[in-house]
């Protein structure tokens, strides 16, 4: 299960990883455990291409704000959606008192979602394709009446024009095969985009497209998935509170 770090446990952080808003910024292409140099096989060509896909997508979800329909708001953070081919699509958008590039070096190299997210208990990486595409195994906690789920996705990053993207989207690997008691969802193309909004500002977006799987009515599903996206953006802007005031 994921937890809050506690003020001690921040501060620790804040000394011994960098998290401190004033180190140099670590672009995608800088992860500082890749494996660069080896020969990748045909799986790996096929994950990068996967990854690519989900990049592509994750950019034209978030370049059109008009084909999105307002679903609630909570001290400025704002969820929306959209109709996918089976479901419903969501993002949620908040703006925080960080450059773009100090909120990509809070958030990455290291996977924090766990720290500042309530409805996220796992986030790991588990093969590393290249030093910007990796395979993520994700477990949620309970969300109301949805039990925990697990995913496991493809993963790739980009900067393009002063934003950062992580997209991701489902995937097959033999390192984390389904397990029968529990119940594996599948992320269609999704992940966040950080844009700059002034020298001082920069927007989250987060765009959830997953199938959850089970027999829970689409309306409740659709409900919580709002619901947990604002919570969630809400955890971040209190994980950033830690670091940055």
């Amino acid at each position: 299960m994921g937890s809050r770090a506690s003020p001690d446990h921040a501060s620790e952080r804040t000394i011994d990883e960098g998290l401190t808003l004033v180190n140099e910024v670590k672009s995608p292409t800088e992860h500082p455990t890749c494996r660069s140099g080896r020969r990748h096989s045909d799986e790996d060509f096929r994950l990068q291409r996967e990854g690519e896909q989900a990049l592509e997508a994750l950019e034209a979800l978030t370049e059109n704000d008009a084909d999105w329909t307002f679903e609630k708001s909570k001290d400025g953070i704002y969820c929306y959606s959209r109709p996918g081919k089976t479901r419903k699509i969501f993002k949620a958008e908040g703006v925080y008192d960080l450059t773009v590039e100090q909120l990509w070096n809070l958030l990455y190299p290291g996977d924090t979602t766990p720290e500042w997210s309530p409805q996220c208990a796992l986030n790991e990486v588990i093969y590393r394709v290249d030093e910007h595409t990796d395979i993520v195994y994700s477990v949620t906690n309970a969300m109301g009446p949805i039990a925990s789920r697990d995913f496991v996705s493809v993963r790739q990053f980009k900067f393009k024009d002063g934003c950062y993207y992580s997209a991701s989207v489902a995937t097959s690997s033999e390192l984390k095969p389904q397990q029968s008691w529990k119940v594996r969802a599948e992320n269609g193309p999704c992940g966040y985009v950080l844009v700059p909004v002034d020298e001082s500002k920069a927007k989250f977006t987060w765009v959830i497209n997953a199938d959850l799987k089970g027999w829970l009515p689409q309306l409740i599903i659709d409900h919580t998935i709002a619901g947990a996206l604002i919570g969630s953006l809400e955890g971040l802007r209190h994980y950033i509170g830690q670091f940055h005031t």
